[in-house]
């Protein structure tokens, strides 16, 4: 399973940041304390080594406070599956994989839900 994008939404300066692609060499270029960081936690916080769950009240963005919702997905990462990997994931759902890319996300409650080809499932 290969990282080809990400997204994040909510998420401290970011409503929402659009798809970033990833590539082996991925580059963020930006003035000082214009999000980088900020994207990047994002996505680390997504699955850390040592949970590290998303904060509500430290990170969503301040001009939106009046729309909090913990079921807000903060980052969506797009995963290429590989023919094995595709092959291993039917059998799980019982079902074929509508495309090679599966979409995974987290929100503020911890909880993720898998996008199919981007389409919620």
């Amino acid at each position: 399973m290969k990282l080809t994008s990400f997204r994040v939404q909510m998420y401290r300066c970011f409503t929402d940041s659009g798809w970033v692609d990833v590539t082996p060499l991925t580059v963020l270029v930006g003035k000082n304390e214009s999000g980088k960081t900020s994207l990047l936690k994002a996505l680390h916080k997504f699955n850390p080594f040592k949970p590290e769950p998303y904060s509500m009240d430290r990170e969503w963005p301040r001009g939106k406070r009046d729309s909090r919702n913990d079921r807000q997905l903060v980052c969506t990462a797009r995963f290429e599956l590989d023919d094995a990997e595709k092959q291993q994931a039917a059998n799980l759902l019982g079902r074929d994989l509508q495309s090679k890319h599966v979409d995974i996300g987290r929100n503020y409650a911890g909880h993720g839900g898998r996008y199919d080809g981007g389409a919620r499932r």
